[in-house]
């Protein structure tokens, strides 16, 4: 079937064709997809989900990307993600050229869709105003497993770094524990999973080629630190105080120092010389006009917080 799978699927509704092989374009509702994880990075959702709000060229923009169909080529003040007519890729399909862009998925031997990539994009479209569950969207099924158990299929998972078994805390979870659904109301805030999002760019990059859960196991490894605790929402002066000293422990450790497994810091993205300065710009970003709320204060904006970006600049 391969990419005419995408067709049949968003022209006749259908949720899944008889025989589904791997390597094949789907159309399908958010409800339909399983997380694979049990936690994510709320603050970095609040932040899609205010710059989507703002600027609809950024959520069309994604829109685009996400299903494989390149950039985007025209929107307008009527349009809406569940109505793929109102708006305009660059290319009406899935093309084979954007395949890597197309978040994965496998489907288990239950004939679940688990979603190994891709769960903070898809959960900002479940908990947007213009999405929600019934919303379609393109996944590539990178494996169909067969004739298996469900607990070998989890080890399967396991062995193949498509599953990320440990909670918010950091303690490990069973299976079972995961999950039905995308979004902020299923999955687990992890605030340093959040942390390394606001940090990526700063002090570490991602490595090339990816390496699955990456942030991840940057958390895991800070989360061990006592003198790293999370401080909560109180306000953005002590939200970006923690940010900053989490900076700071990251730039003074060694290439060579393990943070998960046998991975190294240097292994897992850490910039030889690092900018201990960007931290100022992610609550705001100077402008020749004035300044604009960067990612950071887009999030904690979203919890609530006032921030002066004219103050916070000066």
């Amino acid at each position: 079937m391969g990419f005419l799978s995408y067709l049949l699927l968003g022209l006749l509704g259908c949720s899944q064709p008889a025989v589904w092989q791997s390597g094949e374009i789907i159309h399908v509702p958010l409800h339909t997809l399983r997380p694979t994880q049990p936690a994510v990075a709320h603050d970095q959702i609040a932040a899609n989900l205010a710059r989507y709000r703002i600027d609809k060229d950024a959520l069309f923009t994604e829109l685009c990307a996400s299903a494989g169909r390149g950039k985007l080529r025209a929107f307008s003040a009527q349009s809406q993600p569940k109505q793929e007519h109102s708006y305009q890729c660059e290319h009406a399909r899935p093309q084979p050229a954007y395949a890597t862009k197309i978040n994965p998925v496998v489907l288990g031997p239950d004939q679940q869709l688990y979603l190994i990539d891709g769960h903070h994009t898809f959960s900002t479209f479940m908990d947007m105003p213009e999405g929600g569950s019934e919303l379609l969207v393109t996944v590539r099924l990178q494996q169909v497993y067969h004739d298996i158990s469900l607990a070998e299929f989890w080890q399967h998972m396991q062995a193949n770094a498509h599953t990320w078994l440990f909670d918010e805390q950091g303690q490990a979870i069973s299976y079972q524990a995961l999950p039905t659904q995308l979004g902020r109301k299923h999955l687990a805030n992890d605030p340093f999973r959040a942390a390394m999002f606001f940090l990526r760019g700063g002090v570490w990059q991602k490595p090339k080629p990816a390496i699955p859960f990456v942030e991840f196991y940057w958390a895991q490894y800070l989360k061990a630190q006592p003198q790293l605790a999370f401080p909560g929402y109180s306000d953005a002066a002590t939200y970006t105080q923690w940010l900053e000293r989490l900076a700071q422990h990251l730039s003074a450790l060694s290439p060579d120092t393990l943070i998960h497994g046998q991975f190294t810091a240097a292994q897992l993205g850490l910039i030889p010389t690092q900018k201990l300065s960007f931290t100022a710009h992610l609550l705001c970003q100077p402008k020749q006009d004035g300044a604009v709320l960067g990612r950071l204060g887009l999030a904690l904006q979203e919890q609530g917080m006032v921030i002066n970006c004219a103050k916070a600049l000066n």
